[in-house]
């Protein structure tokens, strides 16, 4: 089964805090074949506003 995670920031200092956490656990999805492609979602201005998780 294939799903579609899509988050929305609220306190970017909160979610710079959290990213090597972040980054870990996207590493150990990729490395169990449980993540396709993930990345950041940018507003107009290129500032981060979310994520997305395949």
């Amino acid at each position: 089964m294939k799903f579609i995670n899509f988050a929305k920031y609220r306190d970017l200092d909160q979610i710079a805090g959290a990213r090597p956490a972040h980054f870990a656990y996207a590493d150990r999805l990729r490395a169990q074949g449980k993540l396709a492609i993930g990345g950041p979602l940018l507003d107009d201005q290129g500032r981060r506003i979310g994520l997305l998780f395949v």
